[in-house]
């Protein structure tokens, strides 16, 4: 939320935040999140740390199953599932996975 912090006190300031905090509300109420808001919060924070590659990646992931709106549990599931993916494949500046499958049977 890009709602300006106050540096001093003015009822006009306050009314403009108070405004702005209104504004962002309406429309997370509207997603029917406020039940669950802990969970909400918790998406934010970890989709927020996750890098642009694994974000657009699950993000695609969201969209082929069809999740209009992914929980927590949606991203640690796939962040999971990725971390099993990232481990196997090479990473494109040669550094050698951490596990390798032996698909051969040998």
């Amino acid at each position: 939320m890009s709602i300006p912090k106050l540096t001093k006190e003015s009822a006009k300031a306050l009314r403009s935040v108070l405004d702005s905090f209104k504004e962002h509300r309406g429309p997370l109420e509207a997603l029917k999140i406020a039940a669950n808001l802990e969970d909400f919060l918790w998406f934010s924070i970890l989709l927020d740390k996750v890098d642009v590659n694994t974000r657009k990646t699950f993000e695609a992931e969201c969209r082929t199953q069809k999740i209009d709106f992914p929980t927590r549990e949606d991203l640690e599931i796939f962040s999971e599932s990725h971390c099993k993916v990232l481990d196997c494949c090479p990473d494109p500046t040669g550094v050698p996975p951490l596990k390798s499958f032996n698909l051969g049977g040998s």
